[in-house]
């Protein structure tokens, strides 16, 4: 009514009271993002800087395959399949992209505008040929990450590729999973920032973390060797002992075999 120039008519409809929450809700819900316009804004959540995404990738992309599927359940901006994508057809590897949320992305890249609690299972390739990740909403005691996860669990993916905090549970507390690799640093500091904010000179702001959400590439067990010696090969984690999984960490207990004995597993990041 406001809108329209019916002020008057608002005002017989509604006390100031209740006009004064109205306007309130109303400039909550503005914050949601919007396709074009100068500003993009997220309904408050934190998106990756795009130059932590190229790191990501640049690890990432090794344990990818011809003909693989990259599902982003929580794309944001759609930063993370786009560059994918490049440094996948860089290497010589044609793959698919689903990119998923709730609101619009500025790139707009095999984006559906879904909820995705609501995909079914026929909607994707079989699980040997996914690569799911990557930042799902934490939620209080993360919780949405939980739910994000167990969903995506769903598909059994080869590769689980997250950002969620310490305090998820597990991925093998829940289903038949292994830890490859974890990085508690890559995402310190200035990783990640609120679209929407900007400065004096309409440069967007860039968000310090108070606690670092650790990086975790899981691996489905039956493939974790393939990935393991991957990981070696790339450097990506450093030499391998059979280790002995520490409460405090989300290091994997690996099981020791005659065929292991000339590996080492140490779950720890390199740090090249």
């Amino acid at each position: 009514m406001f809108e329209e120039g019916r002020d008057r008519d608002a005002r017989a409809l509604f006390d100031p009271d209740s006009l004064l929450q109205l306007m309130k809700h109303k400039k909550k819900l503005e914050i949601s993002p919007f396709l074009h316009g100068m500003r993009y804004t997220s309904f408050g959540r934190h998106f990756t800087n795009p130059e932590k995404l190229k790191e990501i990738v640049e690890r990432l992309h090794w344990y990818v395959e011809n003909g693989d599927t990259v599902v982003d359940f929580c794309c944001g901006s759609n930063d993370f399949s786009c560059l994918m994508k490049e440094k996948l057809m860089e290497t010589g590897k044609i793959c698919f992209y689903k990119n998923l949320d709730l609101i619009p992305p500025k790139n707009n890249f095999n984006f559906e505008m879904r909820d995705w609690l609501s995909v079914k299972e026929e909607e994707l390739p079989d699980g040997s040929q996914l690569i799911m990740g990557l930042n799902p909403p934490f939620g209080y005691k993360a919780s949405l990450a939980n739910t994000f996860i167990k969903k995506a669990l769903e598909f059994k993916p080869k590769i689980l590729i997250l950002i969620v905090p310490s305090e998820t549970k597990r991925v093998d507390a829940i289903d038949d999973y292994e830890l490859i690799w974890e990085d508690r640093n890559l995402l310190a500091g200035m990783s990640f920032y609120l679209p929407g904010s900007v400065d004096v000179n309409d440069k967007t702001i860039e968000q310090w973390n108070n606690i670092t959400p650790p990086l975790y590439l899981w691996s489905r067990r039956d493939l974790s060797r393939s990935h393991k010696t991957t990981a070696v090969q790339q450097g990506h984690i450093t030499q391998m002992h059979h280790f002995t999984y520490n409460g405090d960490s989300h290091h994997t207990e690996i099981p020791q075999g005659d065929d292991d004995t000339d590996m080492v597993q140490d779950m720890e990041i390199s740090p090249t």
